[in-house]
C-alpha cells in the first residue's frame, strides 16, 4: 500500500489542474474571439428569441 501523498503535494496538484483548466478557458476565449464565432452565436440567439 503506498503513503497518501502530503498536502503539499496534493495543494501542488490542485494548483496544476487550476493552471491547466484555466489556460484552456483563456485560449478558447481567445479562439472565440479571433473566430467571431461567439458574435455569431449570440447574434443567431437573440434573432431566434425574437421569433419565439
Amino acid at each position: 500500500m503506498t503513503a497518501p501523498p502530503s498536502l503539499k503535494a496534493f495543494a501542488d496538484t490542485l494548483a496544476d489542474m487550476h493552471s491547466a483548466i484555466r489556460d484552456e478557458t483563456l485560449q478558447r476565449v481567445r479562439d472565440e474571439i479571433v473566430t467571431d464565432s461567439f458574435r455569431n452565436k449570440v447574434t443567431e440567439h437573440t434573432q431566434l428569441a425574437f421569433f419565439i
